[in-house]
């Protein structure tokens, strides 16, 4: 894994806190977990554009992406 990679996951969690993780039994009787809801965004996103060629999102901010899911969860009460 690249340093810049490793960096941008820590810079996430940090952002997130902890995650709660919670046992239970799946399928035939296998122990699974459910952690609460992840917060997720690309650090960069593809566009197509009039042509059909697929072009990096100059306007895509990955920063603001990870806010607005943060800002959602709090507005339904659900804890990260």
């Amino acid at each position: 894994m690249s340093e810049r990679y490793v960096s941008r996951i820590i810079e996430i969690l940090d952002t997130i806190k902890k995650m709660k993780r919670a046992r239970y039994k799946g399928s035939n009787d296998k122990v699974r977990f459910s952690t609460t809801p992840k917060i997720f965004a690309d650090y960069r996103r593809f566009i197509k554009n009039t042509n059909g060629d697929t072009i990096l999102d100059t306007e895509y901010d990955y920063n603001a992406e990870i806010s607005k899911q943060i800002e959602l969860m709090r507005k339904e009460n659900i804890t990260i």
